[in-house]
């Protein structure tokens, strides 16, 4: 049950706390992970701390594949014309729990396509939190305590390949391990994953490279 709610945050991209009250109030959910309406419901809590068990033992991206592979099986998802598109792209996700009052440091959300993220935008008095893998993120002038998703769809929306990470984290760097293995022969992007060495990759993977680039960017990839 557990593992179905897990999946379920993941394919709608819900916090703990949306999960928490998806589980509660909508019967498609339940019905997904074997409850009723009157079936005691995990709380944000524990679906945080069963979420990070999963990443701390390295099995979500094993358990994610497996899930594709199944779903592939049962043509639920189909390879052959769907997986020619590959969309990749992240999403801010808000951690359950809230930090307390200390000095940190927050970085703000690249639009640019650079290597390693770097800069510090401003200090803010933040905390410790009972998520203490999640990280600070200034996006769009608001700040996020979370993680970023970042992954690779294919035409009609199904997750093919993510990772989860701090949300300060840079995306560029996780563009090569995404198309590894990736069937798809035409890939999408917006400009945080522009660069020189994703263009090349795509160059070398045979690729229609459809990243979003300036036109000076463009002319000189």
């Amino acid at each position: 049950m557990m593992l179905r709610a897990a999946f379920l945050g993941k394919f709608f991209k819900a916090s703990d706390r949306e999960l928490e009250k998806a589980l509660q109030f909508r019967v498609d959910f339940m019905l997904f992970c074997g409850l009723s309406i009157t079936s005691p419901k995990p709380d944000h809590a524990t679906l945080c701390r069963f979420r990070n068990d999963l990443v701390e033992a390295k099995l979500m991206d094993a358990l994610f594949e497996e899930i594709n592979r199944q779903l592939t099986e049962h043509q639920l998802m189909i390879e052959e014309n769907e997986d020619d598109l590959s969309i990749v792209d992240a999403t801010v996700i808000k951690a359950a729990a809230r930090p307390k009052t200390v000095e940190t440091e927050i970085v703000e959300d690249r639009k640019e396509g650079d290597e390693v993220q770097e800069g510090v935008t401003r200090t803010e008095k933040t905390t410790c939190s009972a998520d203490p893998d999640a990280a600070f993120l200034l996006k769009n002038g608001e700040i996020l305590y979370g993680y970023k998703m970042i992954s690779t769809v294919n035409g009609r929306g199904f997750i093919k390949k993510f990772f989860l990470r701090p949300a300060n984290e840079g995306e560029s760097p996780h563009f090569a391990e995404l198309m590894k293995d990736d069937p798809g022969t035409k890939v999408y992007a917006d400009k945080a994953y522009a660069s020189k060495k994703n263009c090349q990759l795509l160059k070398d993977l045979g690729k229609e490279d459809g990243i979003m680039y300036s036109h000076k960017e463009r002319s000189a990839h």
